[in-house]
């Protein structure tokens, strides 16, 4: 399983593969975005990212996202799709790399 921290408008895609890591929010801030991808929604997660807005408000700047689906190339896949839809409205995340924190 991997954790996916997606941040707009100076946006970046970091990575968490340690569900230990402390940089993983415990107690999330309130309306903190949060969205669990697995085998058997992931068709229709992914097409709800084209509903998610972003902006430079606190409950828009960012989000969390668990992909799991058992193998690392499929949830990276998975993450790179994202990324992809996201690009296509959002400049910030077209350009923004994808980085591996643990």
């Amino acid at each position: 399983m991997l954790t996916v921290y997606f941040n707009y408008p100076n946006s970046y895609i970091s990575i968490h593969g340690n569900s230990d890591c402390g940089e993983i929010p415990y107690v999330p801030k309130p309306n903190q975005r949060e969205v669990d991808i697995h085998s058997k929604n992931v068709d229709t997660a992914l097409q709800r990212f084209n509903e998610y807005r972003f902006g430079a408000t606190a409950e828009r700047n960012d989000m969390w996202v668990s992909v799991c689906l058992g193998d690392m190339a499929s949830e990276m896949e998975v993450i790179n799709k994202i990324k992809k839809i996201l690009g296509g409205r959002y400049k910030p995340f077209r350009d923004a790399k994808i980085s591996r924190h643990c």
